[in-house]
């Protein structure tokens, strides 16, 4: 007998919703202590790696890189309309945020839940200080009304 999976979704009209299964993993976290941690946030297409078969477990992780997480995140809250994706132009690095990196700072930045290193930069290329991961953890988890 075949296994088979079945989804029954009750919804108002003209709702979208995707079903999907993924395992994600990288050549480089087996065996190491977060794998399992990774491997989950890449199934939920959270966390990606550096390359297709590359995650860096050890490495630090760009401001850029933490920014696109975040927006991800919120994303699977179902709330990817919410943040509207203001320009990041104001930052004379703007030039330096990589295409796939602009609207999630931008919307991250719209959203109060990142800022800028400075009034003129957004450093997306700097790894994230120690005290900025958690001040923005909260910020998204207040935006998501998960926190008070």
């Amino acid at each position: 007998m075949e296994a088979s999976f079945a989804c029954s979704i009750s919804a108002a009209p003209n709702s979208l919703y995707t079903v999907i299964h993924y395992d994600r993993s990288f050549s480089d976290i087996r065996g190491h202590w977060a794998q399992d941690d990774i491997e989950l946030l890449a199934s939920k297409l959270i966390a990606k790696g550096k390359t297709a078969a590359r995650f860096a477990p050890d490495s630090a992780i760009t401001r850029a890189e933490f920014a696109a997480m975040l927006a991800r995140t919120i994303a699977l809250f179902g709330e990817p309309g919410a943040v509207k994706a203001a320009p990041a132009e104001q930052f004379a690095d703007y030039g330096r945020i990589s295409a796939w990196a602009r609207k999630p700072i931008a919307q991250l930045l719209d959203a109060n839940i990142m800022k800028g290193m400075s009034t003129t930069s957004f450093g997306p290329k700097k790894p994230v200080p120690q005290a900025q991961s958690p001040v923005a953890l909260k910020r998204m988890l207040q935006y998501l009304n998960k926190m008070n």
